[in-house]
């Protein structure tokens, strides 16, 4: 089968070329948690209105270093792009320690994220999205995991992760409570739930681990409210009547 090509003008881009991100090397990130990788801050326009915990206990914005890494984005896209195209063959890194894929609010910049895409061939980059699941971000998400950017669909909670996990667009995590057990759990559809390792296995870093970055994993990996904001994602998590926006 010919391979589909991904590459495409950047002049298709919509407003991402005003966007503003930043690359952050093992040295400087002083991320205990991701380890001695490549990480990309993205601009805070990415962030999705839609998103529950926007403004009401993300971790990125009540965080003090990483949001001081994220609001002094100040690198274009072209410059990122050029910062990954130069990372060793397989190496692991991850987009989005802060903020989302490029596009404005809740729509994915499809030719922006197939030049991430392209950056990325023979490395193994990955990241999250709480974009919504509207059918073109479906097509973009399932586009880039079939070219080697393992795109992890971000769901509030555990039965919002079996509505994301049927797409079959990609792998999903989720944020659980944070009094949640780290083994046992699995979604109301009997989906198995990994608990992150680095949260509770002394020693274990994104670096180490890796599990994020398989496109083909069927586990959803949970990771529990933390942070100044574990208060109030744990009640976002524990009201029946919550009507996530999608």
């Amino acid at each position: 089968m010919q391979k589909q090509k991904t590459t495409t003008d950047s002049t298709a881009l919509d407003d991402t070329d005003t966007m503003r991100y930043r690359a952050v090397d093992p040295r400087s990130g002083r991320n205990t948690k991701l380890g001695p990788i490549w990480a990309v801050y993205a601009d805070r326009r990415t962030c999705p209105d839609s998103c529950s915990l926007k403004g009401n206990g993300c971790y990125a914005e009540m965080h003090h270093w990483i949001r001081k890494f994220w609001y002094s984005a100040h690198q274009s896209l072209d410059e990122v792009l050029a910062r990954i195209s130069a990372l060793p063959s397989r190496a692991l890194w991850r987009w989005g320690v802060a903020g989302d894929l490029p596009g404005a609010d809740g729509n994915i910049d499809g030719p922006a994220l197939m030049r991430i895409v392209d950056a990325n061939r023979g490395r193994r980059g990955f990241g999250f999205t709480h974009k919504p699941a509207t059918p073109d971000n479906i097509r973009w998400i399932a586009l880039a995991n079939a070219h080697g950017l393992t795109l992890n669909w971000s769901a509030e909670g555990l039965a919002d992760a079996d509505r994301l996990a049927n797409l079959r667009a990609g792998p999903v995590v989720a944020v659980i409570p944070s009094d949640s057990p780290v083994k046992g759990i699995r979604t109301p559809e009997g989906r198995s739930v990994v608990v992150c390792p680095a949260e509770w296995k002394p020693g274990v870093q994104c670096a180490t681990c890796g599990a994020c970055a398989n496109p083909h994993r069927q586990a959803v990996i949970a990771f529990r409210a933390h942070g100044l904001g574990r208060k109030y994602v744990d009640r976002l998590l524990t009201q029946p009547e919550l009507e996530l926006n999608r």
